[in-house]
C-alpha cells in the first residue's frame, strides 16, 4: 500500500472518528424542558422521529409536530415558562423557549420555580440546617447492591404502580430527581426531589427510608400545602424548601412515592407525624383503598439508591 493511501485511510478514519464523537456528544445534550400536557399526536420530526408522551424530555434543536385535533403543553426549566400549541403547529425547542416554524403560540406564561440542575454537594451552606431523618442510631451496614447493579436505564422515569387497581385515578404524574447520570446517592449528599402533573391535583408525598421508616413530606408540618398546578415544576429539598434530605447510613434500596387525585385528599391521607414504620403506614393506607374501591387516587413511585 503506498503512503498516500494510508495517508488517505487515515484521514477518514479520523474524520469518521471525530464525526461519532460530534454525534454522541450532540445525542448527549442534557434536556431544557419536560412535556407537561399531552392530547393526541405528537411527534417528533427531526433525529429518531419518535412518539411523545407526558413526562418525556425536551431536547434543544428537536422539531416537534403538533398532528390535528391534538394540543402540547412545554415547561422550559431555564425561566420556568410554559408553552401552549395546538393543531397543525411545528416548532422547534429552543434553551428557554420554542422558535414556531408553522401555526403559532396559543399561550405562555411564566411561574416561579426552581430550575433542576445536578445534586447538591455535602459542601452547600444549608446543610447545617437540614432535618436528618435517618434513625438516631442506625445500625452500620453495607448497602445491599454493589454500584454497578444499582445504575438503571430507566433512572429518569417514575412509574405508576397501580394500573388496574380499584383506586386508580385520572392524573398523570412525573418525579424525578436531581442527580441527571444515575440514581444511587451517596452519604452526605442532598436528595432534590421534582414534579410535574398534567392537570391541577391534590398531592401526597412520601419518602421510604432504607431503615424502615417512611417521611411523609406533603404534608406535614413543615409543608402543608398539598395542591399543584397543572405543568407547574414543584421541587422538594431544594433552596426554598423547608425540608433537606441529606443520606446518611443505613443505605440501600428506597423510593419517593405519590397519591395524586383531581379531587381533595380526605383526612385519611394526613399524618399525624412526620415519620413513622413504613410497614404500619402502609398497613393503613392498604386497609383504606380496600375499603374505598371508588376513591379516584393515582399511585407513582420513583426508586434511588443510597451507598456509602
Amino acid at each position: 500500500m503506498t503512503n498516500k493511501k494510508r495517508k488517505s485511510i487515515k484521514g477518514l478514519l479520523s474524520g469518521l472518528f471525530i464525526l461519532m464523537v460530534f454525534s454522541v456528544q450532540v445525542n448527549a445534550q442534557p434536556p431544557v424542558g419536560i412535556i407537561t400536557n399531552i392530547e393526541g399526536s405528537i411527534v417528533v420530526i427531526s433525529g429518531d422521529h419518535r412518539a411523545v408522551d407526558f413526562g418525556d424530555d425536551v431536547i434543544f434543536k428537536d422539531k416537534i409536530k403538533v398532528g390535528a385535533n391534538s394540543s402540547l403543553v412545554i415547561t422550559y426549566y431555564a425561566g420556568c415558562r410554559q408553552e401552549w400549541f395546538e393543531e397543525n403547529t411545528v416548532l422547534e425547542i429552543g434553551l428557554d423557549n420554542s422558535k414556531v416554524i408553522s401555526g403559532k403560540l396559543q399561550k405562555s406564561e411564566v411561574f416561579d420555580c426552581e430550575v433542576p440542575e445536578v445534586v447538591l454537594s455535602n459542601k452547600d451552606s444549608f446543610k447545617k440546617a437540614a432535618f436528618h431523618f435517618r434513625g438516631v442510631n442506625p445500625a452500620k451496614t453495607a448497602a445491599s447492591e454493589t454500584t454497578s447493579q444499582l445504575m438503571r436505564n430507566d433512572k429518569s422515569k417514575s412509574r405508576q404502580i397501580n394500573g388496574g387497581k380499584s383506586h386508580t385515578g385520572d392524573v398523570k404524574l412525573r418525579i424525578w430527581t436531581a442527580k441527571k447520570d444515575d440514581m444511587y446517592y451517596r452519604s452526605g449528599e442532598h436528595i432534590i426531589i421534582y414534579l410535574v402533573a398534567d392537570r391541577d391535583a391534590y398531592l401526597k408525598l412520601d419518602y421510604f427510608q432504607a431503615d424502615g421508616n417512611v417521611v411523609h413530606l406533603i404534608p406535614n408540618l413543615f409543608e402543608e400545602k398539598q395542591k399543584i398546578k397543572a405543568g407547574q415544576i414543584y421541587i422538594v429539598g431544594g433552596n426554598k424548601s423547608k425540608i433537606k434530605l441529606i443520606v446518611e447510613n443505613p443505605y440501600g434500596e428506597e423510593s419517593i412515592r405519590a397519591l395524586v387525585s383531581s379531587s381533595p385528599l380526605g383526612k385519611e391521607f394526613k399524618s399525624a407525624e412526620i415519620i413513622e414504620k413504613s410497614h404500619d403506614y402502609q398497613k393503613k393506607m392498604d386497609k383504606f383503598f380496600s375499603e374505598n374501591k371508588q376513591t379516584k387516587v393515582s399511585e407513582y413511585e420513583l426508586d434511588i439508591w443510597s451507598i456509602p
